[in-house]
């Protein structure tokens, strides 16, 4: 019964799905040119930073994409046959700082969205940036990820079994997602 609590007590933080905004209207009003959408797989990040790019002409970059373009040139170029290889992954992760630090030349309105968000930086960096934290339970969110990515997951009755994971992988970023918003103040 504790460990169900626990787990509960844990949930309750993303089960709210109440979005939080920080300096988010320095960035509408043009105060501030970036703004960060974190979450969970899954969470409507891409979504809500496409139609926020539209609505305000802004710039979109999507760190998904960015990420597995290298590494797949990555594992082409080192002859490996799994983009999660431990020095792929390390690859990618000095790949991400730089494209983090490149951000910061960007003077131009434009909306950034990945979970990579949740891994970089520290308090100095984050002070005064706009961000949006989607709030979704992760179990939804793992549902949209399924859902979303089903041809990459097999049939149906492997379905379960499916969501079960990306839950359990949802639960770790839960973890930085809490240590991320602290940095936020």
């Amino acid at each position: 019964m504790d460990t169900y609590l626990t787990q509960l007590k844990e949930m309750s933080y993303i089960v709210s799905g109440k979005n939080k905004l920080y300096n988010f209207e320095e960035w509408k009003n043009n105060k501030q040119p970036l703004l960060f959408i974190a979450g969970l797989s899954g969470a409507g990040k891409s979504t809500i930073g496409w139609k926020l790019s539209h609505k305000h002409n802004a710039h979109y970059i999507a760190l998904d994409i960015l990420d597995n373009k290298f590494r797949y040139k990555m594992m082409k170029k080192l002859k490996k046959h799994d983009v999660n290889d431990p020095e792929i992954v390390d690859l990618s992760a000095h790949n991400m700082i730089q494209i983090f630090k490149g951000f910061e030349k960007i003077k131009r309105k434009t909306v950034i969205e990945g979970i990579q968000i949740l891994f970089y930086g520290d308090k100095k960096y984050w002070k005064n940036k706009s961000v949006i934290i989607l709030g979704a339970s992760a179990l939804l969110s793992s549902m949209r990820a399924f859902i979303r990515d089903r041809k990459r997951y097999g049939d149906e009755e492997t379905m379960v079994d499916t969501i079960k994971d990306l839950y359990l992988k949802q639960k770790n970023f839960i973890k930085h997602l809490k240590e991320f918003e602290k940095m936020l103040g």
